[in-house]
């Protein structure tokens, strides 16, 4: 049994590292290995295809992970669930890729972003409704095979010199759209088959959905507007080294992310149980070891990437530290965000978010976009401002604000 947790608990690991593997090896191939046109066109549709995702984890994930505590219920949330990511990602994808298309007059990248809009939404749907279905090994394998077999694609692809990204988009999708069909199946497979037969009211769970997920969504929206965001607005502004550097210095520090993420996942049960049971003093043993632990991981992993990345590129390192200070800043001062969300403040949240933005783009029209490092200096004030005021509200609004601070 000891063995069987430990390979439960590994495999979302390996799965969570493989699928920011699949963003992350995309951007590093595509800058190392293509023209410089080339990958900016590649960041300007995967960010605009980036929207889609970010959605579908506001609005259907998380809802869908807490009604998936009513097994009874767990074929019809899994339907209504995969549903709705596919009706939500397609209408992103058709609004930002015929926005695309209207702007830059490409349809063949207007088309990869609607495509691209709906197989990473779904891909991350099927892979997490997996862990509800006690399928987490089965999501880990798959995630890493999708990770090997499109990088082998990807090798043989540049051996043969093919140098337009589009190519490596449609590997990327039809990859993915493969992996799909095998977790769909996985998924079907482990739930049980005496609960499949019930009528869905769908208009409910909607309701149900909306309720649950509207302020994440909102907070999700000015976040990707401050990151991804700023790749689209900026790109007719500033040079596409300067666009794929930052992009690519964005995407690989991101691997700090992931572990961040990882503790918020490990994290929200345990809190929102002790602020329920008015166990304060557990919250501030675990707010100050994340703290340190956050710290050292995060300030240690900075060293080893900086190390990669210097081995591959000989530009850009400034805008490497930059992006270095703003995932360590933000991710140690997301705790505060995830006390917030204990606290079921996710407006306040949203508040955050929505003022940081709004700082961020008056910060960036004040720093002028002939600065060379306008793009990451404008992610880290985001960073920087939404943190500190979740650390105000976390403190300002706990129940127990004079111990808790």
């Amino acid at each position: 049994m000891s063995i069987l947790r430990k390979v439960k608990y590994l495999s979302k690991y390996i799965d969570q590292f493989s699928f920011a593997l699949l963003n992350v090896g995309t951007i590093f191939f595509i800058s190392k290995f293509l023209a410089s046109d080339q990958a900016a066109k590649y960041v300007l549709v995967s960010s605009y295809a980036s929207f889609s995702l970010i959605v579908i984890v506001a609005i259907v994930i998380s809802p869908y992970w807490i009604f998936s505590a009513d097994t009874n219920k767990r074929y019809e949330n899994f339907i209504f669930s995969f549903y709705a990511t596919l009706g939500i990602s397609i209408l992103c994808g058709s609004v930002l890729g015929g926005l695309f298309t209207i702007n830059s007059g490409s349809y063949t990248s207007g088309a990869l972003i609607l495509a691209l809009s709906i197989a990473y939404p779904v891909y991350d749907f099927l892979r997490r409704s997996l862990y509800v279905h006690h399928g987490e090994f089965v999501s880990a394998i798959c995630s890493a095979l999708l990770c090997f077999f499109v990088a082998i694609l990807y090798l043989i692809l540049n051996y043969l010199d093919v140098s337009v990204f589009e190519v490596y988009v449609i590997v990327l999708i039809s990859f993915i759209a493969i992996a799909n069909l095998v977790m769909y199946k996985f998924n079907i497979h482990l739930i049980d088959s005496s609960i499949k037969k019930v009528k869905i009211s769908y208009r409910a769970k909607s309701s149900d959905y909306w309720s649950l997920g509207k302020w994440s969504a909102g907070s999700m929206t000015c976040f990707w507007m401050a990151t991804q965001g700023l790749f689209i607005i900026l790109s007719k502004h500033i040079s596409d080294e300067q666009l794929v550097t930052t992009r690519l210095c964005l995407s690989i520090t991101g691997i700090i992310a992931i572990y961040f993420t990882a503790l918020e996942n490990n994290l929200m049960p345990s809190l929102r149980k002790q602020f329920i049971n008015k166990q304060y003093d557990n919250i501030l043993v675990v707010r100050k070891s994340y703290y340190i632990k956050g710290f050292l991981f995060s300030a240690s992993m900075s060293l080893i990437i900086a190390l990669f990345y210097n081995l591959f590129f000989q530009n850009g390192i400034f805008i490497f530290a930059i992006l270095c200070c703003y995932q360590i800043f933000s991710g140690l001062l997301k705790f505060e965000s995830y006390f917030l969300k204990v606290l079921q403040k996710h407006n306040v949240v949203f508040l955050s978010n929505f003022v940081a933005l709004v700082a961020t783009l008056i910060f960036g029209y004040l720093l002028g976009v002939e600065n060379d490092y306008v793009l990451a200096l404008m992610i880290l004030f985001n960073g920087i401002v939404c943190s500190m005021f979740y650390l105000f509200f976390s403190k300002f609004l706990s129940s127990n604000g004079g111990k808790y601070v």
